[in-house]
């Protein structure tokens, strides 16, 4: 009578495995193994008599999605699976959001806010006195990478920019450095600039908001802004998005993943040093690379610290 435990055919989402000693050895899933496709992890695999002769030949490859991390040993006739779930930014989400509040001040007098206006930015007196790093520089800009050290510009739509584009004005100073610097946060406002510059200046920038608003809409706005550059969460979603549209595969992104919060759960301060060996390891195109750097190694410095010190 034919073995119930008869291999199924090997294919694209098996792997052969042959053990040690044992290169006649049946290396496919048994038909009892099955369940285990379905239904991640089935606590008596390992111990279940029936499946002692099946051999699990499953390709962690190719169903990253599953996210468990398979390491595998051998006793005797017997392949022992120990699963071990991969971290997800959803690990790290929750501790993040019960410490927004108490890091505020610090992440405040982190972050460097440049201000693009001709005229006296009337806002800026009050924002200092809650903490903001703010630096005017006047309208007069004629080269847009003098915003490069700085993570959040604010630029006025009106009588700035004139030696640039006496036309748009603020609006094309605020393209150009989407344009040199698209992971910048810009910030258009205006005293009561025309329609058209309005309009212009809004579908570039990230936000827009009237100059003389309440000190209150300023700062919620601003920390809206100083959240989305420092948050751990929004620095990986970012360094994710772009990875996944340049093509990198969503396995190796998972890798990345699953290193990224680990060390942040961890506190490591070597976060990004560990990140970047990772990415060495996996082989990552020069391209892909150089946006783990820029979006994510890069941003981190120094915020491990200040996020997850208690």
């Amino acid at each position: 009578m034919r073995n119930s435990h008869t291999s199924l055919p090997s294919g694209p989402q098996f792997k052969r495995r042959v053990l040690a000693g044992q290169p006649s050895a049946q290396v496919g899933p048994c038909l009892h193994c099955l369940p285990l496709l379905l239904f991640i992890p089935l606590p008596w695999l390992s111990s279940s008599p029936r499946c002692r002769r099946g051999r699990l030949a499953l390709s962690v490859e190719r169903y990253p999605s599953l996210g468990y991390n398979l390491n595998y040993s051998q006793r005797r006739t017997q392949m022992i699976i120990r699963f071990k779930p991969y971290k997800s930014i959803n690990d790290l989400e929750s501790i993040i959001k019960q410490k927004r509040s108490d890091r505020m001040l610090d992440l405040r007098e982190r972050v460097k806010i440049m201000v693009i206006d001709d005229k006296d930015f009337s806002p800026q007196e009050n924002l200092g006195r809650n903490h903001y790093r703010l630096t005017p520089i006047g309208g007069d800009i004629q080269d847009i990478n003098v915003t490069e050290p700085y993570q959040v510009i604010l630029v006025d739509l009106e009588g700035v920019g004139g030696k640039l584009n006496p036309e748009m004005q603020g609006a094309h100073v605020i393209r150009e450095i989407k344009l040199s610097f698209p992971d910048k946060t810009v910030v258009a406002y205006t005293g009561g600039s025309s329609n058209t510059l309005i309009q212009t200046g809004v579908l570039f920038a990230d936000h827009f908001l009237q100059k003389d608003s309440p000190i209150d809409d300023w700062i919620e706005l601003l920390d809206e802004c100083i959240l989305s550059y420092t948050n751990p969460i929004d620095i990986w979603k970012r360094t994710r998005s772009r990875l996944l549209f340049n093509g990198l595969d969503p396995f190796r992104i998972t890798l990345l993943e699953d290193v990224y919060v680990d060390n942040w759960l961890k506190a490591n301060q070597n976060t990004g040093a560990v990140l970047s060996d990772k990415v060495k390891s996996l082989e990552i195109s020069p391209v892909m690379s150089k946006v783990i750097q820029t979006l994510c190694i890069e941003s981190i410095k120094g915020l491990v610290k200040l996020w997850m010190e208690n």
